[in-house]
């Protein structure tokens, strides 16, 4: 029996079809190889942002419960000075000094949105992979533009104090009075103030106007408190131990 001899050119074309195979494995490891090290990259890059959101969100968070805290001494005291304007026998004026206050006074929310507004900057949103996370985070960048309720609230403000500070005489009151000349000091007028029915008028919108700010910093506070819940469960998850809380100076 004969023995076939493989021709010339059967071994050719499987000399080319063997380097071929040795090349597009080639360019096939090469791929995995770049999208394996895109991919860390990329986790690099995401813990990066994830550390610098939570420190953000953790600062919004202290921001926002001050305010809140701001608000409520607002409301508290404007509750009382309603009471005291109510009642049938003229209350004291260091009483109505002390609630007025935080009555003339007013802060607004600042957030703190140098990660995201960094995120977005770079095109980098879609580097977080946690889809909830993600939308939490555009939904608090769109709480913080479209603050109606505290816009409102700070023209009440801004129209309380250009109708009654001048009368308010803020010479006498704590403070401001221990800087002066006992002979330069004035008494607040008491008597004219709380019976006036436009102060009335203004310290009850006031008041309504603060209560829906501080139902506004509630809501804003509540969505801080899941980004960083869902920040934190994603740093767990890569292996990051959570930052602590930074402390600010009493």
């Amino acid at each position: 029996m004969t023995e076939r001899t493989p021709s010339p050119g059967r071994k050719h074309w499987r000399a080319i079809a063997t380097e071929i195979a040795i090349v597009v494995a080639g360019i096939l490891i090469a791929f995995a190889l770049d999208s394996w090290w895109d991919s860390r990259n990329d986790a690099r890059r995401e813990i990066a942002h994830l550390l610098a959101l939570h420190a953000d969100f953790q600062e919004n968070l202290e921001r926002l419960r001050q305010h809140i805290a701001r608000e409520e001494r607002t409301m508290e005291a404007s509750r009382n000075l309603l009471r005291l304007m109510r009642a049938s026998s003229l209350p004291p004026a260091d009483s109505v000094a002390n609630l007025l206050g935080p009555i003339f006074n007013s802060a607004q929310f600042e957030p703190a949105t140098g990660a995201y507004d960094a995120i977005v900057g770079a095109g980098d949103f879609a580097l977080i992979r946690d889809d909830t996370l993600r939308h939490a985070l555009a939904g608090f960048a769109a709480s913080i533009r479209t603050r109606y309720h505290e816009r409102f609230a700070e023209q009440v403000y801004l129209a309380f104090i250009a109708e009654f500070t001048g009368r308010l005489r803020w010479l006498d009151w704590p403070g401001d009075a221990a800087q002066l000349d006992p002979a330069a000091r004035r008494p607040l007028d008491v008597a004219a103030l709380i019976r006036d029915p436009r102060f009335e008028d203004h310290l009850a919108v006031r008041l309504l106007s603060t209560r829906d700010v501080a139902r506004q910093y509630r809501e804003l506070a509540f969505q801080a408190e899941q980004i960083l819940a869902r920040i934190e469960a994603r740093l767990t998850e890569a292996g990051i131990s959570v930052p602590p809380a930074s402390r600010r100076p009493d």
